[in-house]
Order: structure tokens, then C-alpha cells, then sequence
């Protein structure tokens, strides 16, 4: 028995460790960049690689700097980027150069373009091939027969006068088939049997003796070869002179080196490099990855037009309540930065109201009320992005609504983003960006949220959704955001996951 359990507990020792055996980490070298450009993409008037991350050895380094000796590791000539749109493959960029820009501060329209930028081309993706079908009706049931592929044909059956199948498909051998290949042999009739057969014997034993083969001399396509004829006169005209060769040096197609950048060479203003950002500017997301991995799209489907209506309807709600409320705000697009001067003001201004309705009342009842009525009537308004409703209740005008909804993962509840702006100029100018999930019982629960007006860019950043895009290769897609300042613009990566948005991510200053 002992022997027994022994030899039991050893089996049950060698499945677990067979079945928890656990493999090397898979080296990830994934770099992450945006992709801007004006015009057709296919003939871009102006564009540029904006490098954003480098995952390797297991974490984030920002593409912009890292290994820049001379060029950085992520805009190395030569590197291939594929364009994503939500994980989907929609061409590439292959590198030719790199630049490190340097603009001057006192040129408005050189903002931005501080920093290290790629430029390539664009190669459109592959068409898939598209195989025509051909259908071929035998007996008046259709084949699809793949073009290029072997075709059979029979013959056709004119015994189909109301029989079965089994009789319709039974081959009369007794009637030969006129597209039968037939062999014959050569008859040979004298009307005497035996010399017959002595002729016959005759004819076999010379069909082992091949013919004489033709005289090659007489073959009119035999090449010739002739001795070079020393009696012809000299190429150059003058006698006694011979022609005097061509020197290496005078071939034309020869490479020469040069001091300094050659005439001609491709420069930035070649390409048609951007200059600032433009309004006409696109962005996609490209991705560079030492290994080819399988496609993953991030986009989520909706089941019909009026459940992605419904959707976008309440997070629209949810924006007009931030606008309403500023204090909702309170994750903002750049953790270090503090709350602009005009939202402490409209905090304070909506303190004070309530301060001022609850020493007015007499019972907490009437305090409740009288607040709530003082708050609505008190409450900054913009004349440009606001309009006036029913006594309590504000509505503010959406402009530039922009709506996405992805699946950020395998078997995750979807991830909705709405980005959008309010009329006006300054402060009135107001951008707002909320990110939201459904919960357990399938409502939405906002999940970032960022409120910043045109004046205060440089303190709070405008939130601007790039793309869903996987940064790390582990099939889990982040959400890239352009922080975009006054002058100056950073890149930022932020990971759903435990019922919150975490910032992974975050580059350095492009001025």
C-alpha cells in the first residue's frame, strides 16, 4: 500500500507540473506613433511621423528620445509603419529620413514642431485577390467551378425522355463514343493469308531500325562561326592609329562621393513637410512591430443605428452636465496640472449661492429649494454655447461632436468616447471629453472626464482622442490622447481596466 500511494502521489506530482508548466515572457520591441498629414492620403500635400512609445524590455520609453545617436531608435531609416484605425490595417509609411526641429519661439505658425519627426511614404495596403466564380449547368444542376481550375465535360445524355435518375445515369457501351481517343494498327490485305503474314513479320522487324539521321551541314538555321577579319580598316579614320578605350572614369553611371549633402537630395521642404497644425490636418495611428501578429479590430458593432443613437444621446447628457457643473471634472487630462482660473471661479460662484440660499430660508425645506432656484438663476451663463429651458434645467450647444465606441478587449464591455466644444471665443470657448462604460446593470458610468476653455489651455491640456490603439502587443487595446496646450502638445496612453481610466503613458513636450 505504502508502495502504491507512493507511486500515486509521484503521477499526480508529474500531471501538475505538466499542466502549470509556464513559459519564457515573449520579447515585445512595439513602437507607437501618429501620423499627420494634409490632403489625400495618397498624395499628401504636407505630412510627418509624430513618435509617441517604445515598449521594450517590458516597459514604456518615449520614441522621441530614446537611443537618439544620432536618430532615435523608432525613426531609424528604412522602419516600416503600418496605419491602424482601430487595430484595422489601412496602409503603411515606410521611413526615409529623420528630423530634429528646432522652432523659434516667436513664430506662432512653427508651434509644434519642436522635436524629432519621421518622414516616408505611403504605400497603400494590398487589395485581396478576388476569384471569379463561372457556373457550369450540367443536367440543369449549377457547379461553381474556380477560374483557372480543370474542367470536365461529358457527353450529354438524349435518353432522358421520363426515366429515373438510375436510368439517366446508366452509359450505353454497346454505342462508341466519338470523343473516345481510338489507337489503330495499320491493316495490310493481299487476299493471300501467308504472304500476308510474311509482310506483316516483315514490317515488324523493321520498326526497331531508326531512319539516318539528316546531314547537319545542310541545316539552313546551323549557326555559323567565322574568324574576325584582320584585312577591316581601323575604327578611326586616320590610318595607323587604333581607337583608344574608354577610362572607368568616364562611365556616366559610376557613384561618386561628395562633401556635404549632393545636389538634389530630398530635404524636408522636398516632401512637403507640415508646418504647425493646420485645420485640414488628419491623424491616424502607426504602429512599428519587430514581429508579424495577427489582426485584432478594437471597433465595436453595434447591433442597429438606434442603439448607437441611444448611446451617443446619453453621453452627450453627461457632457452638458459637466459643462454644467465643472466640479465634475475632476480627473483632468494631465494629473500635474491644476484647475484653471476660470472653473475655481465658477466653483466659487456656485459656493457662494448656496451660502447665500441657505441663510435666506428658515427651514431646511425652503434652504433645499431656494438653493436649487439660486443656483440656477446665478450660475454663469455664455451666451455662445448656452441657451435658457425650463426654470432649473440648462441644455448647452455641442459642436464638433465626435463619437467612438470600442471593444478594448476580448470579452470586455464596451469603452464609448464623445469629444466635443461649445461656441465662442475664450473662455467661452470650452472643450470637453468624457469617457464612459456600462456597469454590471448596463448603465453608463463615466469613467474620465476633462473641462478646459480656450484661455487656460497651457493649465489644462484639451483632451483630443486619437485611436484605440495595443502599445504593449497584449491584446489589450489603450486609448491615445493628444494633450494639446497653447503652444505645445504631448501624447498620452491611458488603460481602462477595474472600472477606471489609468494614464500609463505620457511623452515628452513637442513646443
Amino acid at each position: 500500500m505504502r508502495l502504491l500511494a507512493a507511486i500515486l502521489l509521484f503521477t499526480a506530482s508529474f500531471a501538475t507540473a505538466q499542466m502549470h508548466h509556464v513559459r519564457d515572457p515573449q520579447a515585445v520591441t512595439r513602437a507607437i506613433g501618429v501620423y499627420e498629414w494634409t490632403g489625400d492620403i495618397n498624395k499628401p500635400e504636407g505630412s510627418r511621423l509624430v513618435p509617441v512609445s517604445l515598449f521594450i524590455y517590458g516597459h514604456f520609453e518615449d520614441a522621441a528620445i530614446y537611443l537618439a545617436q544620432p536618430v532615435p531608435l523608432a525613426l531609424a531609416s528604412d522602419t516600416r509603419y503600418q496605419l491602424q484605425v482601430a487595430g484595422a490595417p489601412k496602409g503603411f509609411i515606410d521611413l526615409s529620413f529623420a528630423r530634429n526641429l528646432h522652432a523659434p519661439g516667436a513664430v506662432l505658425a512653427a508651434h509644434y514642431d519642436d522635436g524629432w519627426f519621421g518622414y516616408g511614404k505611403y504605400l497603400a495596403p494590398k487589395k485581396p485577390k478576388i476569384v471569379e466564380e463561372t457556373a457550369n449547368v450540367r443536367q440543369g444542376d449549377a457547379h461553381v467551378v474556380q477560374e483557372g481550375g480543370p474542367k470536365f465535360t461529358s457527353k450529354p445524355d438524349t435518353k432522358s425522355n421520363g426515366k429515373d435518375d438510375e436510368a439517366e445515369a446508366k452509359v450505353d457501351s454497346d454505342q462508341p463514343d466519338p470523343e473516345r481517343p481510338t489507337f489503330k494498327r495499320e491493316e495490310i490485305t493481299t487476299g493471300n493469308p501467308r504472304k500476308d503474314q510474311e509482310k506483316q513479320q516483315k514490317k515488324r522487324d523493321v520498326s526497331g531500325v531508326s531512319e539516318v539521321p539528316p546531314d547537319p551541314t545542310k541545316d539552313d538555321n546551323r549557326p555559323v562561326f567565322r574568324r574576325r577579319d584582320t584585312s577591316a580598316p581601323p575604327l578611326n579614320d586616320a590610318p595607323g592609329v587604333t581607337e583608344k578605350r574608354s577610362a572607368l572614369l568616364d562611365d556616366p553611371n559610376r557613384p561618386t562621393l561628395h562633401r556635404g549633402r549632393p545636389a538634389g537630395s530630398m530635404t524636408g521642404e522636398d516632401i512637403g513637410g507640415l508646418k504647425g497644425i493646420p485645420d485640414n490636418m488628419h491623424q491616424m495611428v502607426a504602429v512599428s512591430d519587430a514581429v508579424d501578429r495577427p489582426e485584432h479590430d478594437f471597433t465595436h458593432p453595434f447591433l442597429a443605428d438606434t442603439e448607437r443613437d441611444k448611446i451617443k444621446a446619453q453621453m452627450e447628457t453627461m457632457a452638458r452636465s459637466i459643462l454644467a457643473n465643472p466640479a465634475l471634472a475632476a480627473q483632468t487630462a494631465n494629473p500635474t496640472a491644476t484647475p484653471n482660473n476660470a472653473i475655481a471661479r465658477l466653483e466659487r460662484s456656485v459656493a457662494s449661492t448656496a451660502d447665500n440660499a441657505s441663510h435666506s430660508a428658515g427651514t431646511s425645506t425652503s434652504r433645499s429649494v431656494t438653493s436649487s432656484r439660486r443656483r440656477a438663476k446665478t450660475a454663469p451663463t455664455h451666451a455662445a454655447g448656452r441657451k435658457s429651458g425650463t426654470p432649473g434645467a440648462t441644455s448647452y450647444v455641442l459642436e464638433d461632436v465626435q463619437f467612438y465606441a470600442y471593444d478594448l478587449a476580448y470579452n470586455s464591455t464596451p469603452t464609448y468616447v464623445l469629444t466635443a466644444h461649445t461656441e465662442g471665443t475664450g473662455e467661452q470657448l470650452r472643450y470637453v471629453t468624457v469617457v464612459a462604460a456600462p456597469d454590471t446593470f448596463g448603465t453608463l458610468q463615466p469613467l474620465l472626464r476633462s473641462l478646459t476653455d480656450a484661455d487656460h489651455l497651457n493649465r489644462t491640456p484639451r483632451l483630443r482622442l486619437v485611436d484605440a490603439v495595443d502599445a504593449d502587443a497584449s491584446n489589450r487595446a489603450s486609448l491615445l490622447f493628444e494633450l494639446r496646450k497653447q503652444n505645445a502638445r504631448q501624447f498620452a496612453l491611458y488603460r481602462i481596466y477595474g472600472g477606471k481610466a489609468t494614464q500609463i503613458f505620457l511623452t515628452g513636450t513637442t513646443q
